[in-house]
């Protein structure tokens, strides 16, 4: 490269490049960036706001994503338990107009559920308001039996401590299989006959062998020899609603809980005149507990059904299971002040695994044939 020297006696020798060119810039022609008033302020902090703002608006995303997925996997024990909670304070408020007979309870139950059902109908113009022919008969039982299980659970929670009346009714789950077996032909191994043997031992323990020896007092000894069968037979009759249901799949809820609300209401109103109970309570508050119970049960059933149509039917039966026997215990301690018994605590974990097992096996049965849990729970399957 060509260099030009220029020397000066007072100053250094300055090397000046061959295409040095002393003709002004032209900022056009380089057409350099412009920058702004904001910008020419402070650069550094309008960077940093920009991505202050991008890292909370991705922050935001992945939180609703998050919570979104969370409750789309968690939302029908939700559901489930929320309904096993509202039934528990139904429970409650039962136990607590012990003074009122059950039928005329479940005759103002199902005239609510009516009425609250009557609502939902109105929106479906072009459904029947009682079914179609061919499923009426089963509308109609499914009524008598919902109103008969209804009935006989409430005198089993009057006449029984709450954890021992829960104990018994809870059995329903094992005698659905059994009743599947007979009407289905449902398979019934040797799984279903050890899980119905231990919640038959369980239920020895829970209603105390002792009462039917006569070493209790006799108004005691009668009012649990009572309520052990009107809770088997509550749960009797739930497990036949149960199956009934089956025959009701294509019918809107709506249309079922109409039809079978009336049906019941006019069951209970039958057995509430014949046992002379059909008559206003004197107490305020008894009438006010009634109509609480009808507006909570027919939630609770709303949010019971959204349950089992979000989540597998055997992971719904088995966290209410679990909560009503939970809710059970507690609530006769804190309210009722009841300690249970050595022999109720054991019935009920008796009960309640044999309640467990049976559901744990539904569910596995709706798995696929090469799922793990299949394989290692495969006596569940026998």
């Amino acid at each position: 490269m060509a260099e030009l020297r220029e020397s000066n006696k007072d100053g250094p020798v300055i090397i000046v490049p061959e295409n040095f060119s002393t003709k002004k810039v032209d900022h056009e022609t380089l057409k350099l960036p412009s920058i702004s008033e904001d910008e020419k302020g402070s650069p550094r902090k309008q960077s940093l706001s920009v991505q202050a703002s991008i890292a909370i608006n991705n922050l935001r995303k992945q939180s609703v994503a998050v919570t979104l997925s969370f409750w789309a996997s968690f939302r029908g024990l939700f559901f489930a338990l929320t309904s096993s909670v509202i039934f528990s304070m139904v429970s409650v408020i039962v136990k607590f107009t012990g003074d009122v007979d059950p039928s005329l309870i479940g005759f103002v139950r199902f005239i609510q559920m009516g009425i609250l059902a009557s609502a939902s109908l109105a929106s479906l113009p072009n459904e029947p308001i009682f079914g179609s022919k061919d499923i009426r008969i089963w509308l109609v039982l499914r009524g008598i039996s919902g109103a008969t299980g209804m009935y006989l659970r409430y005198l089993t929670i009057q006449l029984l401590p709450l954890a021992n009346a829960m104990v018994l009714i809870l059995i329903a789950p094992v005698i659905t299989t059994i009743f599947a077996r007979i009407f289905f032909r449902e398979p019934c191994g040797i799984f279903h006959a050890i899980a119905l043997a231990i919640a038959l031992i369980g239920i020895s323990f829970t209603a105390k062998l002792d009462a039917f020896l006569g070493h209790q007092h006799e108004h005691d000894s009668t009012s649990q020899i009572l309520g052990l069968f009107c809770g088997l037979g509550a749960a009797t009759c739930q497990s036949a609603t149960a199956l009934i249901l089956r025959y009701l799949k294509r019918a809107h809820f709506a249309v079922i809980v109409f039809t079978c609300s009336w049906v019941a209401s006019a069951e209970n109103m039958i057995i509430a005149y014949f046992s002379g109970a059909l008559y206003i309570p004197e107490r305020g508050i008894t009438v006010i507990f009634i109509m609480l119970i009808g507006v909570l049960g027919y939630f609770g059933q709303i949010l019971y059904t959204k349950a089992l149509s979000v989540e597998e039917a055997g992971i719904v039966v088995m966290a209410q299971c679990s909560m009503d026997l939970f809710l059970a215990f507690v609530l006769q301690i804190t309210i009722f002040h009841i300690i249970p018994d050595i022999c109720t605590v054991i019935g009920s974990m008796m009960v309640f695994s044999a309640v467990l097992l049976t559901t744990l096996r539904k569910y596995l049965v709706t798995l696929p044939e090469d799922h793990q849990l299949r394989y290692y729970l495969a006596f569940i399957l026998k």
